[in-house]
């Protein structure tokens, strides 16, 4: 057993293999596009921890190798911490198993083998160019049999990237290969919405080199989780690779539908002002939506993507000019205070609050490490919510208005791997008890929404089952906007609705 490494990827390191390998996928250099994923942020490039894992090996194990099976399980967010643990294994002789581990799970696994794994070249006479912009391909493109491929050559950085992680000892067929194995899936098959999953990789021992380039045979697709695998050849100066790739075509979280949300006929009364924290996107932007369509001015506020926010403009139609967006971090509080001022400045009196920020959810396992993160997640998660209310608490109590703390019927099935998602929607509870009993004459609502088509389901199989969220929206902002809430505490939980097809 190796001693165990700490690894953290910086904007700089996901630059420098985005260089190196050409991936220039958006999910691992734009905080606005990775913004709007399941992840929240920027991620590491699989194959970039891959690159990493493999320089926890002894220089002489690591001159060895060639041939390696990665399996990813999940995503390393960039800056985050990390531990990498590698092994020689007892038995199979000049085999290593690499490990990498963070918030209490194991993110991916790595075997190392000094033998040649048997892999088939698939066959491919295209001879596209390299792409410099992640494709969007067809649902032809990922059927089973579909042929594609053409030039591939790494970039001058790849000699950096080697010296940054201590992989100078590679073979310089497997490093190509992982640094093109991760262009295949992030720019080409399934291109700008993809995920990776695993990898195997092998020099090709005395065959012939062949012309430069890469071939690419889409072996299997299964269309209700988008998983692919697809088998590939690269031919270089240094030599020839063999590839079975395994990856994901995820779903891309499309923009609401107003139609749906009632946006298109006219309000039938002024309702005065809402403010919806966490607006721009999934169910709080189609919240938005509903309550401009009952008649409300809605004040929305979101952290971190202009152009959600343009989007959402666009969407609202000719109910534009009720709607203002604030671009404010909800956890700041002289942010909130100030836009507080704006809200009241308006004119238009604060008849209700929607509490529906929160940070996305990983998968995470309990342990006395992840413990800090898992209470990081909640006080993050908290912090969104309480913010906001203490800033606008005044003037929704002067016009007895109401409060909407969104939970989830996670509380009532738990996932496995959120534990710090169940516990953070339990302490938006807690809170919303509080607040229904410390300001009796507000209305203090619960909504538990079930797993929808947002953002943080579009996972590999996130989608399944899976309720739509212009649906639930429209039915939780008719309750609000109804004379059926009380004064005090009411736990909505949306009726049985369309679930949307995977």
């Amino acid at each position: 057993m190796r001693p165990e490494r700490e690894l953290s990827f910086t904007n700089e390191d996901l630059e420098l293999f985005a260089a190196a390998s050409g991936d220039r996928n958006p999910l691992h250099l734009d905080p606005e596009f990775a913004a709007g994923t399941a992840f929240g942020t920027t991620i590491a490039h699989g194959a970039l921890s891959a690159v990493a894992m493999l320089g926890a090996l002894p220089e002489q194990a690591l001159s060895q190798v060639r041939s390696l099976r990665i399996s990813f399980s999940g995503a390393l967010l960039r800056g985050s911490g990390a531990r990498i643990s590698a092994a020689a294994l007892e038995r199979e002789p000049d085999a290593w198993e690499v490990r990498l581990s963070a918030r209490g799970k194991t993110l991916a696994r790595l075997l190392a083998r000094a033998c040649v794994e048997p892999l088939d070249p698939p066959e491919c006479s295209s001879s596209a160019p390299m792409r410099t912009v992640p494709a969007q391909p067809s649902a032809s493109d990922l059927q089973a049999g579909h042929t594609f491929g053409g030039e591939y050559v790494t970039g001058a950085e790849l000699d950096a990237l080697a010296r940054r992680f201590d992989v100078g000892a590679l073979d310089r067929r497997l490093l190509e290969g992982l640094a093109w194995a991760s262009y295949v899936v992030g720019m080409e098959l399934p291109g700008l919405y993809s995920l990776l999953a695993g990898i195997t990789l092998t020099v090709a021992e005395g065959s012939e080199r062949g012309e430069p380039g890469h071939a690419l045979l889409v072996r299997d697709h299964d269309a209700r989780t988008g998983q692919l695998t697809i088998d590939g050849a690269l031919s270089t100066a240094s030599g020839r690779v063999l590839t079975r790739i395994h990856c994901f075509a995820l779903a891309r979280a499309e923009s609401p539908e107003p139609a749906l949300l009632g946006i298109g006929s006219a309000p039938q009364r002024d309702r005065g002002a809402v403010l919806v924290a966490g607006a721009s996107r999934g169910f709080g932007a189609c919240l938005t939506l509903a309550l401009l369509a009952l008649g409300y001015e809605v004040h929305g506020a979101y952290a971190s993507s202009p152009r959600r926010a343009e989007e959402l403009a666009r969407l609202a139609g000719e109910h534009a000019e009720r709607l203002h967006l604030a671009r404010v971090d909800l956890r700041d509080p002289d942010g909130m205070t100030s836009l507080a001022e704006a809200v009241q400045a308006r004119g238009a009196p604060l008849q209700g609050l929607v509490l529906n920020a929160a940070p996305p959810p990983l998968p995470m396992g309990l342990t006395a490490q992840s413990a800090t993160e898992l209470a990081d997640y909640v006080d993050t998660s908290l912090r969104l919510v309480a913010v906001p209310l203490g800033a606008m608490l005044a003037l929704l109590e002067e016009q007895r208005g109401w409060v909407l703390f969104c939970s989830s019927e996670a509380l009532r099935a738990p996932p496995r791997d959120w534990p710090q998602y169940v516990s953070a929607k339990a302490a938006l509870e807690g809170l919303a008890g509080w607040l229904a009993s410390t300001r009796p004459r507000l209305r203090t609502v619960i909504v538990r929404p079930p797993k929808m088509r947002t953002a943080m389901s579009a996972t590999p199989s996130g989608r399944i089952g899976a309720a739509s969220p212009e649906e639930i929206a429209r039915w939780t902002a008719e309750q609000l906007a109804g004379d059926g809430l009380r004064a005090g505490l009411s736990m909505l939980e949306p009726p049985t609705l369309e679930v949307a097809p995977a």
